[in-house]
C-alpha cells in the first residue's frame, strides 16, 4: 500500500487492486469506508474505500454493441461491469508525500481497441483530488464513459443534498432503458435521506456537486466533479453500513442509448485524444 499526506488529511492507495483506495481520512475520521485486513487480503474490489469505473460505467447489457461482444469478468454481474481498471494491476509512474500516479495499458482483447490510462491522487488543503483519464490509442474513435465509485460510511441520519433532476429507470436486469423526472417521494428537494428508499439508480442533469450531511459529524463532505462529469449513481442497499455516490461521465450502457450521445454523455474519443474526469472529496 502506498500512504500519502497533506495536514490532517491521509490516504491509501492500492495499485495492484485496481488502482484504487483504501482509505480516505481526516485526522482520525474516515471519509470513506475503509478496507478491511481481510478484503485487502482477498483481493476484494467492493470491500476498497473507492476504485476506478473505465472504459465505462456500470454494466453494458448482455456484453454486445455494435460488433462488440464483451465477457462478464466479475462474479457479481451476467454483464461486463465497471470496465476493465478496477480488476486490473496498476504500475506505480510517480509518488510524492501528497501524491501518487498511476499506469495502466490495456491492449486490444474482446474489447477492439488499445488505450492508456493514468490515474493521479492528490491530497491539498481542499481534500483529495482523483483525476482518471484515458487516452484512445487504437486508429479509430473509442466509446469511453469514465466514473470514481467511493463508498462512504452510512452513519446516522445521513443526508444527500444535490440536484438530480431526472433519473434512470432501470428495467429488471438493473440497465435503464428510460428516463423520468425524480419521484418526489424520494426527498431530493431538499435532501434525499439514505435509507429511507433502496437505491441502485443512475441520476442525469447533475451538476456537478453533491453534499453528504451526518447527523452524528461535524460539517459536510462534498463531491465534486469536472464539468464532463454530468451523471451521478446513487447505490443504497438495505441492511448495508455503507453508500455509494458516483460521478460519471455517462450513464451506463450508454454505447446502446437510443437517445444518443448528448443524452447518454457517450465520448467517441478520436485516435490520440484524451479524456479526463476530475473527482474532490472536500471538507464543507
Amino acid at each position: 500500500m502506498i500512504s500519502i499526506a497533506y495536514g490532517a488529511f491521509s490516504a491509501g492507495i492500492v495499485p495492484h487492486l485496481g488502482g484504487g483506495l483504501a482509505s480516505f481520512r481526516h485526522g482520525q475520521r474516515d471519509l470513506l469506508r475503509p478496507a478491511t485486513a481481510e478484503a485487502l487480503a482477498a483481493g476484494d474490489r467492493f470491500g476498497l474505500a473507492c476504485f476506478p469505473l473505465l472504459p465505462f460505467p456500470g454494466r453494458i447489457r448482455d456484453g454486445r454493441f455494435g460488433d462488440v461482444s464483451l465477457p462478464a469478468l466479475h462474479p457479481a454481474s451476467p454483464y461486463p461491469l465497471h470496465g476493465h481498471g478496477w480488476l486490473q494491476d496498476w504500475s506505480i509512474a510517480g509518488h510524492q508525500t501528497d501524491s501518487c500516479w498511476l499506469h495502466y495499458r490495456h491492449k486490444v482483447d474482446e474489447w477492439p481497441w488499445d488505450y492508456a490510462a493514468s490515474q493521479l491522487y492528490r491530497l491539498s488543503e481542499s481534500g483529495l483530488t482523483l483525476l482518471l483519464s484515458v487516452r484512445n490509442l487504437s486508429d479509430r474513435p473509442m466509446p469511453v464513459g469514465l466514473g470514481q465509485h467511493p463508498y462512504f460510511p452510512r452513519g446516522k441520519g445521513c443526508r444527500i443534498e444535490a440536484s438530480l433532476p431526472h433519473v434512470l429507470w432501470p428495467a429488471e436486469d438493473l440497465v435503464a432503458d428510460e428516463i423520468r423526472p425524480v419521484p418526489a417521494e424520494w426527498g431530493f428537494a431538499p435532501d434525499h435521506r439514505v435509507g429511507s428508499v433502496a437505491l441502485d439508480h443512475g441520476f442525469s442533469g447533475w451538476n456537478g456537486g453533491a453534499d453528504l450531511i451526518w447527523d452524528d459529524q461535524p460539517g459536510r463532505l462534498r463531491v465534486s466533479a469536472s464539468a464532463d462529469g454530468r451523471f451521478l449513481q446513487i447505490y443504497a442497499p438495505d441492511g448495508q453500513d455503507f453508500f455509494c455516490v458516483e460521478p460519471m461521465t455517462s450513464m451506463p450502457d450508454a454505447v446502446n442509448w437510443q437517445g444518443g450521445a448528448e443524452e447518454s454523455g457517450l465520448c467517441l474519443l478520436a485516435p490520440g485524444a484524451t479524456m479526463s474526469l476530475e473527482t474532490l472529496f472536500s471538507i464543507a
